[in-house]
């Protein structure tokens, strides 16, 4: 089971073994000869001085890396030449990725109230540079438009940029994923995927030991005999296995499509019911995005 991202934002993975390292070392006084260097230097620093330099650090992200060896290629590319084992995977994605925690972690501006079209799109830019080299004015006018073109108060601005951001580091790669695991799995691991559903959906209705969690999942109705189940694992009376050996599809329950070229999903809300091909059109806008960025990376080294 995933959370939102899970292979990072789009084209987030790096090449450069040693670009994170530069961007700590400079932040440290680390030498950045080496990643040995490098963690025998922080393994050196006291308490107060990594706090010190966390708080130095102005960048919230650090690519992921390609090293040939644990990454051989990107994600991406392993995912689309089928390299990976085949395994039940189940991923999930919020309606407000980016709402609030992550935003106040990225120390943005007070957006309580609202944002200025100014500081959005300053924003905007500077996160489409973390994935994008080379970015221009017309490409982030261009996300800005289809995110906040229509906005006429600070706090639709404000909404629009959160939605954007969500969009660009979860629900987009997160979908990508998704498509890439339809199909191809044997009888036994369709088994196991659904065993493994039924698990998850009564784990997000009732919560660990009656805590709640990922709100509004943890106000869904559940049953009397859901809720002994939750406490019965909690409490160890029950295995594992003798909950999760029923069907995630059975009498009574909202049914749960499998992913597959439909694109069908269940959205679990206040309501549960099943839908499709989420965020269709924000996907068609990111892929022909990617694209045609490309486009002009390669015009502009031909040049």
């Amino acid at each position: 089971m995933a959370g939102p991202g899970p292979a990072g934002p789009l084209p987030a993975w790096a090449t450069n073994k040693l670009g994170g390292t530069a961007k700590i070392a400079a932040v440290s006084g680390c030498e950045k000869s080496s990643s040995a260097a490098m963690v025998e230097c922080l393994r050196g620093k006291t308490e107060e001085e990594l706090v010190q330099i966390t708080l130095k650090m102005d960048f919230f992200f650090i690519s992921a890396c390609v090293d040939g060896v644990f990454f051989p290629k990107s994600p991406r590319e392993l995912l689309s030449e089928k390299s990976t084992n085949a395994v039940p995977y189940i991923i999930g994605v919020n309606n407000c990725e980016f709402g609030w925690v992550i935003p106040m972690m990225m120390k943005y501006p007070p957006f309580l109230d609202g944002l200025d079209k100014d500081v959005a799109r300053h924003i905007l830019q500077s996160n489409l540079a973390l994935f994008t080299k080379g970015i221009t004015s017309e490409v982030v006018d261009r996300v800005y438009k289809e995110y906040m073109g229509d906005a006429e108060s600070p706090a639709q601005v404000r909404d629009g940029l959160l939605d954007a951001m969500g969009d660009l580091y979860f629900v987009i790669s997160s979908v990508e994923v998704a498509r890439h695991h339809r199909g191809g799995a044997t009888k036994e691991e369709n088994q196991l995927s659904r065993t493994v559903m039924r698990y998850w959906t009564n784990f997000a209705k009732n919560g660990y030991k009656n805590h709640i969690i990922w709100a509004p999942l943890g106000f869904l109705k559940c049953s009397e005999s859901e809720q002994s189940e939750s406490n019965g694992l909690a409490n160890g009376e029950l295995t594992f296995p003798s909950v999760i050996s029923r069907n995630p599809n059975g009498e009574g329950l909202v049914h749960w499509p499998q992913y597959d070229l439909e694109e069908k999903y269940l959205g679990i809300d206040l309501e549960q019911k099943a839908a499709e091909k989420l965020k269709q059109h924000r996907m068609e806008f990111w892929a022909q995005f990617v694209q045609q960025n490309q486009t002009r990376r390669r015009k502009h080294t031909d040049l």
